[in-house]
């Protein structure tokens, strides 16, 4: 004979729960807004040394010397396009570009994700 057991949940066992589950929502959001908002300040002070690499780069390169064939005597750049081109990619400082552009998205991603883990954990409706 199978036995039928009645239990009632306490009244603010829903409530609670929810409550917990915002708080740790809460919580985990601080968690991130802290780890991200490191990550932001570590992308700012890399793009300082990415920059003066990515510039000695252009520098070194004569990148800045081919490009000003194109504003100087640009009859010239359009009748050997093919071989300017080739020439501008050659000479193209493709790892410090690319350095430089890593510490931009790094920093505008994390700067991004800060702002809405920051608003998720200091600016929520019920800050439990």
């Amino acid at each position: 004979m199978a036995q039928e057991y009645n239990f009632e949940p306490p009244e603010r066992l829903y409530g609670n729960i929810l409550a917990r589950i915002e708080r740790e929502k809460i919580r985990a959001a601080r968690i991130r807004f802290a780890l991200l908002g490191t990550t932001a300040l570590a992308s700012v002070v890399a793009l300082i040394p990415a920059y003066q690499y990515a510039a000695s780069e252009f520098s070194q390169s004569g990148f800045s010397q081919y490009l000003s064939i194109v504003f100087s005597d640009s009859g010239i750049a359009v009748v050997y396009w093919k071989e300017f081109a080739l020439t501008l990619a050659e000479s193209a400082p493709v790892f410090g570009a690319t350095v430089l552009l890593s510490a931009i998205l790094a920093l505008f991603g994390s700067a991004a994700l800060t702002i809405k883990n920051a608003r998720r954990a200091f600016l929520s409706a019920e800050n439990i």
